[in-house]
């Protein structure tokens, strides 16, 4: 894979050598790591251990500016190592605004079921 093929992919992408030093980052790499870490080792950029979840180790990673960005990775090994990065936040987001909009609509249903004295859904009674 060609560094130019690598800035076409929707995810940020890491190239790694065999003891973890990062030879090649691309441009979403750098933007979710806050900058270029090209020559740092892949240990000094992880905050901590990942948890793993279907083949895809969830963790949080050290941005440039000494800020935490929480971060989906996966890795393919062979002469040469790939890791790639997805950032979780947006994920994390969605995930909590369908969680609030299931809880507003549980909350509807529950006072539409307590304003009504039908105990099941029904045509004439859909409380």
């Amino acid at each position: 894979m060609t560094p130019a093929t690598v800035e076409l992919l929707p995810d940020g992408v890491l190239q790694l050598e065999h003891e973890g030093r990062v030879l090649f980052a691309n441009r979403i790499a750098q933007e979710l790591l806050g900058g270029d870490p090209a020559g740092r080792n892949i240990r000094n950029l992880r905050a901590g251990r990942g948890r793993e979840e279907g083949g895809l180790v969830l963790g949080v990673w050290r941005r440039a500016d000494g800020g935490i960005v929480e971060l989906e990775s996966s890795s393919t090994h062979g002469g040469v190592s790939f890791l790639t990065l997805r950032d979780m936040s947006q994920r994390a987001t969605s995930l909590a605004s369908v969680r609030d909009e299931r809880n507003q609509l549980q909350a509807v249903l529950e006072a539409l079921h307590r304003s009504s004295s039908c105990s099941t859904w029904t045509a004439a009674c859909p409380a």
